[in-house]
């Protein structure tokens, strides 16, 4: 579980066995001291099986209770109709956003490793250890209720935190060759996951 106190900037990561992980953050960056525990340690979220979102956690991880996928590409940043996905099969690394099928009622992702200061950006999907506003019409996007979700200029999102969202203006391109293992639809309709 994680949990922020009276609204600070205190994460609290608790531990099966009751150890806890506390970070300070300032922004994006850790401050405080990091106090070691054993690899009991984990995040969890509540889930509905089959709905689609996205994560991004300071840990690398095993992950149950859902499917994860990285984003490999577009087929347009002008008329994108289809998001190119490549399954992890391994643990996920720290700090990297992924986009996530429930495939279960929760998420269980078991810490593996040390925490990383920044959560990164891959291929145009950006991850956020923070619920932090998107910037509006900049070809931002964000998963919500199973449909990607384009932020227009007069729009304000959040993205919450653990979580990412999508730029399109930093998404590859594909339209022959090497696609990735999936597809994922992006035309503004409710959104499904199918082999290439």
């Amino acid at each position: 579980y994680l949990r922020s106190y009276n609204n600070s900037s205190i994460r609290t990561y608790g531990a099966n066995n009751g150890e806890v992980l506390k970070f300070a953050k300032k922004g994006a960056t850790i401050i405080s001291e990091y106090k070691t525990v054993n690899s009991a340690f984990e995040y969890t979220r509540e889930l509905t099986v089959g709905n689609y979102g996205t994560m991004c956690l300071p840990c690398s991880a095993n992950i149950s209770g859902a499917e994860v996928y990285s984003v490999e590409g577009v087929d347009s940043k002008v008329t994108p109709t289809i998001l190119y996905l490549t399954k992890i099969e391994d643990e996920t690394v720290a700090g990297v956003p992924y986009i996530i099928r429930a495939t279960g009622n929760k998420l269980v992702a078991s810490y593996t490793g040390e925490p990383t200061e920044d959560a990164g950006n891959e291929n145009g999907l950006y991850g956020s250890f923070i619920s932090v506003p998107i910037e509006a019409g900049k070809l931002n996007y964000i998963l919500k209720d199973n449909t990607w979700h384009y932020i227009p200029a007069d729009n304000t999102n959040t993205v919450g935190a653990y979580k990412a969202y999508l730029n399109l203006n930093d998404v590859k391109v594909i339209s022959s060759g090497a696609k990735g293992d999936f597809e994922m639809v992006f035309d503004g309709n409710v959104t499904s996951i199918n082999l290439v």
